[in-house]
């Protein structure tokens, strides 16, 4: 049985490719930091993860149904490049709705992405400390 492909790196050693579940749990974990980092907007880290939950259900079931809550709330608000395309007062209006669902579903996100970097950072290869404090030098 094969449990990896394999292929040869440029120094002629077999590299072992990883399961495609771990792939996706480094993204998964990678979209929660860049939202609990303020990398991306919320709006947009959410389409991420959601993305990437929906990849992982064939290999893991995870529930974190507050992402796609999220972005059901905000379904005809413009969060992407859309915005360019909108009318500057409609946008005014439209970002007052924007803002009041983020600080609404905020809270329940971050939680949300503490929890995916705690259970699968290591897991993914990345470290799990979820800190507050700097590191030291």
């Amino acid at each position: 049985m094969i449990l990896y492909q394999t292929e040869l790196s440029t120094d002629g050693l077999i590299m072992a490719n990883p399961p495609k579940s771990v792939s996706y749990l480094k993204k998964l974990v990678s979209a929660a930091r860049a939202i609990v980092t303020y990398q991306v907007g919320l709006p947009v880290g959410c389409i991420r993860v959601s993305r990437v939950l929906t990849w992982l259900r064939p290999y893991k079931e995870l529930s974190y149904p507050v992402f796609d809550e999220y972005l059901q709330e905000l379904k005809t608000l413009p969060i992407s490049s859309e915005r360019l395309e909108w009318n500057r007062e409609a946008l005014r209006e439209a970002d007052k709705k924007l803002e009041a669902f983020s600080r609404r579903f905020r809270d329940d996100i971050f939680e949300a992405c503490y929890e995916i970097i705690d259970l699968y950072g290591e897991q993914s290869g990345g470290s799990a400390s979820t800190s507050l404090e700097p590191m030291s030098r």
